[in-house]
């Protein structure tokens, strides 16, 4: 299975490509979720791919877990926390790697990934250094970096209840503040700062 071009192909113009790839996408989680999972992370981390691949794995990865029935996100969940260890943990890093990358577009498609596992993570008192380590990526000198590194923030206060985040509260909004600051460089680590700030406000 090329996965690259069948994720090309759920974004064509002709409808019947793209069920079809819709379709082979859909057997591929179903015969072994697992690896469909990877297989996708692959795409998404792949600094050759050019962008839309790029997004369309990040948006099919997001999809595997989140949905806006809440009988259906339980399952989706349910499914997230029962892959093994070591595959959930390549495909965090894989993700957080992808959030420094230059191709903005792929770098917010792994924001949204990565907040859709904290999603179902952080509740579950899993993943706990994901904020210490965006966190850290704020000290670093790549923009793409830092940039996608606070809208996961941002994602992530506002799609995860305060109290879950209320020991981070502190170091969350010091980071965010300090990105928002005039002597920040990048116009756009400003701009996604304070759309962070915003969504942080619960606190």
């Amino acid at each position: 299975m090329n996965v690259a071009e069948i994720l090309a192909n759920t974004l064509s113009a002709d409808s019947q490509i793209r069920q079809d790839a819709t379709s082979k996408l859909e057997n591929a989680a179903a015969e072994n979720f697992s690896g469909y999972t990877v297989a996708l992370v692959q795409e998404l981390v792949n600094e050759q791919n050019p962008s839309h691949v790029r997004t369309a794995a990040g948006l099919a990865l997001k999809n595997t877990m989140t949905a806006k029935d809440s009988a259906r996100q339980e399952e989706l969940a349910q499914k997230w926390m029962s892959i093994d260890v070591n595959t959930k943990l390549q495909v965090k890093q894989a993700t957080l790697q992808t959030l420094g990358s230059a191709d903005h577009r792929a770098g917010t498609a792994a924001a949204q990934v990565t907040t859709a596992i904290a999603a179902i993570e952080l509740p579950q008192n899993e993943w706990t250094d994901l904020v210490k380590v965006l966190l850290s990526f704020m000290e670093t000198d790549n923009t793409n970096l830092k940039q996608s590194s606070l809208q996961t923030i941002g994602f992530i206060c506002e799609s995860i209840a305060p109290e879950i985040l209320a020991t981070q509260a502190n170091e969350i909004l010091t980071a965010v503040v300090q990105g928002a600051r005039k002597e920040e460089p990048s116009q756009e680590v400003r701009l996604a700062a304070i759309s962070a700030l915003l969504n942080s406000l619960e606190f």
